[in-house]
């Protein structure tokens, strides 16, 4: 099964964390986001929190099209959406992810 680690798929993931109960801390948060790496593609997280829903859309790749979609069918659906500018951002390598092969253990 080798020959999957440096297989790249372009794909999508969508991830809904959940809702978070932060009670009476709640008037002092306006949003809270997420950032999982490792995405190749596009990647939305999804959390619940004061009464509203916050959508984070990751892509590696330069178009607006599949955000300018969904916010389009929120509309169609009559739901208020805010949305903001592009932020572009680089990560550092992961160095979990990219694990380097062991070497065999010589007792085996």
């Amino acid at each position: 099964m080798s020959f999957f680690e440096s297989m790249i798929l372009d794909t999508f993931i969508v991830s809904y964390i959940g809702k978070f109960a932060i009670n009476e801390n709640e008037k002092y948060i306006d949003s809270i986001h997420l950032y999982n790496s490792g995405t190749a593609g596009l990647g939305i997280n999804m959390i619940a929190c004061c009464g509203k829903f916050i959508i984070d859309i990751k892509q590696n790749f330069i178009s607006n099209k599949y955000v300018n979609a969904f916010i389009k069918q929120l509309e169609n659906l009559n739901l208020k959406c805010i949305s903001s500018e592009v932020i572009e951002f680089e990560t550092p390598t992961d160095h979990l992810i990219k694990r380097k092969k062991e070497p065999k253990n010589s007792n085996e």
